[in-house]
């Protein structure tokens, strides 16, 4: 089981993203072993608004909601007190954003990595890169079939054990879903 952070699913929506590529491989390798993914259900809402906010198109953000809150393969943790409170707790010991205490708690209480692109979260949290984690465990990556960045997102479905894939919104030049150039491009607030 691997948590991810949500710039992870912002990415692998955002094919003009700096880090589209590398999200989509980690997503794409996943499914390919079989590998649960996990975060606090507040991953939804977090990448749905910061889509909307980064392309200015509310279709495409409640699109990219479905999708990531129906992904077969994703396990939502429930906002409880508990995961609040070791939230608070992991906040404060290692100078954390609240938001990104939710993630670090998630993995902890999963006994998981923490698979995020925030600095942040890797340098006091333990987390690791997407990029990271493919290169330490790419023992099987040159035989996985890859498809291009931003077309398709693969999951396995809980119903058939072979791969599906589920068409994800292109947000880039030439599509409905342009970014707004006042915004900033980043994944820290």
């Amino acid at each position: 089981m691997l948590v991810l952070d949500a710039n992870i699913w912002i990415s692998a929506f955002d094919a003009t993203d700096r880090f589209n590529e590398d999200s989509v491989a980690l997503l794409h390798a996943a499914a390919q072993r079989g590998l649960l993914l996990a975060g606090p259900a507040f991953v939804v809402l977090e990448s749905a608004c910061a889509l909307r906010r980064r392309v200015g198109n509310s279709p495409a953000a409640h699109l990219a909601a479905t999708k990531i809150a129906q992904h077969p393969a994703l396990q939502l943790e429930a906002m409880t007190g508990d995961l609040l409170a070791e939230a608070q707790r992991l906040g404060i010991d290692c100078g954390l954003r609240g938001a990104d205490a939710l993630y670090a708690a998630t993995a902890a209480r999963l006994r998981c990595p923490l698979l995020t692109w925030d600095n942040e979260l890797i340098h006091r949290a333990g987390g690791i890169s997407p990029r990271d984690w493919l290169a330490e465990n790419s023992h099987s990556a040159a035989a996985e079939q890859r498809e291009s960045p931003g077309d398709a997102l693969l999951t396995r479905s809980t119903e058939d054990p072979k791969p599906v894939l589920l068409d994800m919104p292109e947000i880039g030049e030439g599509t409905d879903f342009e970014r707004k150039d006042d915004l900033p491009q980043g994944h820290d607030p």
